[in-house]
């Protein structure tokens, strides 16, 4: 069975373009790779705690030596690598905020970002541990930055993917929501169309 697996990162939930771009991407794949399992989290939603001194040594440890309440500290980083091991195909929702990404999904990477767990440290450096799985990043903005000129977010997404061994990625991207002509939902539909990702045609 296919996994799928979605973060949704903008502050407004459902209502989110980014969210929602991603929501119409997620109703496509589901459409193409039967049977799927689809999960899904909003991350505005699950209060996810910003790593601190202690869940950071709590990675360092082994698992023999780790205490009750590291166990308890690194349940949801424990949680979040495991769903991300196991998907073969991952969706990020992610609308730019002050030039980049939210600090919600930033410390969703941090949880998932473990020596050991989805990369490891070798005589030639740092290799990453999650190969072979499409990547699809769900850009919303609501001004223009896709010239690479103050793109900060996309080089810094592709960066801390690659890192961890994901090189597959495909960004679909709407733009310039804050001052469109067009209504969100035919700017969506275009970012789908437009996308050049073969399982979407005639979508």
């Amino acid at each position: 069975m296919t996994i799928l697996l979605q973060i949704n990162s903008g502050m407004k939930g459902d209502q989110s373009f980014s969210s929602q771009l991603a929501d119409q991407l997620a109703v496509r794949l589901k459409s193409a790779n039967a049977p799927i399992r689809h999960i899904r989290h909003d991350l505005c939603d699950e209060s996810l705690p910003h790593l601190n001194n202690a869940t950071f040594d709590a990675f360092s440890c082994s698992e023999e030596t780790l205490t009750e309440e590291q166990k308890a500290l690194l349940a949801p980083s424990d949680r979040y690598i495991d769903e991300l091991r196991h998907a073969d195909i991952l969706i990020l929702g992610v609308p730019m905020y002050n030039f980049m990404i939210p600090s919600t999904l930033k410390c969703w990477i941090d949880h998932v970002t473990r020596a050991g767990k989805s990369f490891q440290f070798t005589d030639t450096g740092p290799v990453g541990l999650l190969e072979d799985r499409q990547c699809y990043i769900c850009i919303a903005r609501g001004g223009f930055s896709s010239d690479g000129a103050t793109d900060l977010m996309k080089n810094y997404l592709r960066m801390i993917l690659n890192f961890l061994g994901i090189k597959n990625i495909e960004f679909l991207e709407i733009e310039g929501l804050a001052q469109a002509k067009d209504t969100p939902d035919l700017l969506i539909k275009n970012s789908l169309k437009t996308a050049g990702i073969s399982i979407l045609e005639g979508a």
